[in-house]
């Protein structure tokens, strides 16, 4: 692990890193002039052959599909499961949690066919993510939970998360070979622990994606042949962009809700998500927009393009809506992910985030699924 911000590992990664791109080589020279450091980024494709799947061959493709099943997607851990014995149900939302005081007694879920089933069990983990969890627990709301399950601590949805993204990006007067790859392979952590009162966490991101996607651009314009050809010849090649995640703090008015007038297709309501911006992660964004106009300036590039405090948006990261504590009075779940109000369920994944930090939470997901699984394996023994 060549990232000198990184926090100790018990144990190497599974894989070794990928090489540095083509552009990571142009943003290396200017970012040593500047003194900011770069460093490898973990990503979830294999940078070797893996576990029966291929190695990443480059085809640029990573977002949507990737042909060469380099890239993890949930089907990997679930065929596994399946060869294990588990029975996987899919296109089968559930509608909601049947339950005593306190435990699940059931799953309540429909199938495309119009049918609905109801699935009892000793043990219910729920993985909905941050938006769906809190609503499945909020509609499975009954006499002993009015304000729905698992919510004593009225905090069910409350303390919504998402990253807020920062950018800057512009052109070069030479090729930068961008679209080669849809995934980062550096970044830079160095301000991370520079954080304070004013300004909050980030990180550096330093794209391989930049500007017009050769595949994006055929697939969806009208043009073909020569023409096509050309728009590609005058689009693509000389675009480079630096980006940033930047956290925003727990506010108790950034929740999901259920919404009192939108219904989907099982005429439950639809998440109602509230979410509000803080002038601290507003004053952050200022500050990695800084950090990579210097660097863009130190490249020779023109920036032609910004993504500041007045024009962000969500990494659609979300978090925090049945936080993790100790307090039930405060909390949703305890640190072993086991709701404080009921024995046999679990909630999994990013919704249990106390805050949210400026890293990407799929790693935090799995060490904590890891984590609650052991739990329910030693309650189940």
């Amino acid at each position: 692990m060549d990232n000198p911000y990184a926090p100790p590992r018990e144990e190497p990664f599974p894989m070794p890193a990928f090489p540095p791109s083509y552009s990571d080589s142009l943003f290396a020279e200017a970012c040593a002039d500047l003194g900011i450091d770069m460093h490898s980024v973990p990503n979830a494709r294999n940078s070797e052959p893996y576990q029966g799947r291929s190695e990443c061959v480059g085809y640029g493709t990573c977002q949507p599909v990737c042909p060469s099943g380099a890239k993890y997607d949930a089907t990997v851990h679930v065929e596994q499961a399946e060869r294990e014995g588990a029975t996987v149900i899919d296109r089968a939302p559930v509608q909601r949690l049947d339950h005593g005081p306190d435990t699940v007694e059931a799953a309540v879920y429909a199938t495309p066919d119009g049918e609905t089933h109801r699935q009892e069990a000793d043990a219910f983990v729920v993985a909905c993510g941050g938006v769906e969890t809190p609503r499945l627990l909020l509609l499975s709301d009954s006499e002993h939970y009015p304000d729905g399950l698992a919510n004593s601590s009225g905090l069910v949805g409350r303390y919504f998360m998402d990253h807020l993204f920062a950018g800057t990006g512009g052109v070069l007067d030479e090729p930068t070979r961008q679209n080669h790859v849809g995934f980062l392979t550096s970044e830079s952590h160095q301000f991370y622990d520079d954080a304070d009162r004013e300004v909050g966490p980030f990180k550096l991101e330093f794209f391989n994606y930049a500007g017009p996607s050769p595949v994006e651009s055929a697939l969806s314009g009208d043009d073909w042949g020569d023409t096509l050809l050309e728009e590609l010849r005058e689009a693509y090649g000389n675009h480079v962009a630096v980006g940033a995640l930047v956290e925003q703090l727990p506010r108790e008015d950034s929740y999901v809700a259920l919404d009192p007038d939108r219904t989907d297709d099982h005429d439950n309501p639809v998440p109602d998500v509230h979410w509000s911006v803080g002038e601290r992660a507003l004053r952050t964004i200022e500050r990695a927009n800084e950090i990579q106009e210097a660097i863009l300036e130190e490249l020779g590039a023109e920036i032609t393009w910004q993504v500041g405090p007045d024009s962000t948006g969500p990494a659609y990261h979300h978090m925090g809506t049945t936080r993790m504590g100790t307090d039930p009075e405060a909390s949703v779940v305890n640190p072993r992910l086991q709701t404080h109000d009921l024995a046999n369920c679990w909630l999994v994944g990013s919704s249990v985030f106390p805050t949210g930090g400026a890293m990407n939470p799929t790693l935090t997901i799995a060490a904590l699924a890891l984590r609650a699984a052991a739990h329910v394996d030693e309650t189940l023994s």
